[in-house]
């Protein structure tokens, strides 16, 4: 078998391990350069959803980013949401009853066609430190999204403004 690319190789401290056998075996794990690649590619598109779409506002930037045929599975949201359409409509009630709503990106993991984001938003409107955290698997096909799943702290979001908030997107608790 030929390697290409870098290999990563476990590690044994050469002296104090040397005369043990923990039973680790040295393989290696090859990273496909082109794979490293896309996956940086799709962790940069998933970014443009919290720093582009839901910070700045820019709706139609979902138009380019996210296929016909999207959909999104919200935790809490009582059915999927079908469309990039149905998801600017979405985002844009979001930003209608928090206008100054924030995503942060704290760490994303990329493989294959999938990228997870770990996100916190906050809304100054809400209190200085309040903030809501949460998941979204993103998958991609042909360089767009074409399936999510979202799940959010819903707890953290009710103690911040209460069961309003869910009313009013149509979200179920």
């Amino acid at each position: 078998m030929m390697l290409r690319g870098p290999a990563l190789w476990t590690w044994a401290h050469p002296k104090r391990d040397q005369d043990k056998d923990y039973g680790i075996k040295r393989v290696p794990v090859v990273i496909n350069r082109k794979e490293r690649i896309v996956s940086e590619f799709n962790k940069t598109l998933a970014r443009k959803i919290f720093e582009e779409i839901w910070n700045q506002g820019a709706l139609p930037l979902a138009d380019e980013i996210y296929g016909e045929d999207y959909v999104a599975h919200i935790s809490h949201h009582p059915e999927a949401i079908q469309g990039v359409e149905a998801f600017k409509q979405f985002v844009a009630l979001f930003q209608a009853l928090h206008p100054d709503l924030q995503f942060t990106v704290e760490d994303q993991i990329a493989e294959s066609d999938q990228v997870v984001t770990r996100w916190t938003a906050r809304s100054p409107g809400l209190g200085t430190d309040v903030a809501v955290t949460g998941i979204s698997i993103h998958r991609i096909a042909d360089g767009r999204f074409v399936e999510s799943w979202d799940n959010w702290d819903t707890v953290g979001a009710l103690q911040a403004r209460g069961s309003e908030l869910f009313d009013k997107i149509g979200l179920s608790i």
